[in-house]
């Protein structure tokens, strides 16, 4: 069940400020391991982004998951349509995206994109 908007910005900010932690350089699951991404721009993006205005259907611990991709719409008969991909992936691709200052990027997807690569230019 979600929220509905219900949360502040306040909160949800306060909520999800450590959630990507994990995802970071220097911050992975294991011990040792050294995490997605490495650009500070990608960090900055990943913790700036309202991720749960993106998924008003999942709660703040869904939402900010970093591990867990987030199902936005289902087939009637239950099936996953789309999801808004877990931000370890997200942190991932836009590292290895190299945006520079100046790069136009065309991002096409289902709508649901919580971090997009045209706010780390």
């Amino acid at each position: 069940m979600g929220f509905g908007g219900q949360v502040s910005a306040d909160e949800a900010f306060e909520f999800g400020a450590d959630a990507f932690d994990g995802v970071l350089a220097g911050g992975g699951q294991v011990e040792g391991e050294i995490g997605h991404a490495h650009r500070s721009e990608v960090e900055q993006v990943l913790r700036d982004t309202p991720r749960h205005e993106f998924v008003p259907d999942a709660d703040l611990e869904l939402a900010y998951n970093p591990w867990q991709a987030v199902i936005t719409h289902r087939f009637e008969d239950g099936r996953s349509a789309s999801c808004a991909s877990a931000p370890w992936l997200v942190a991932a691709m836009l590292d290895q995206l190299h945006v520079q200052p100046g790069n136009r990027i065309l991002e096409i997807g289902a709508g649901t994109d919580t971090t997009p690569p045209s706010s780390l230019s």
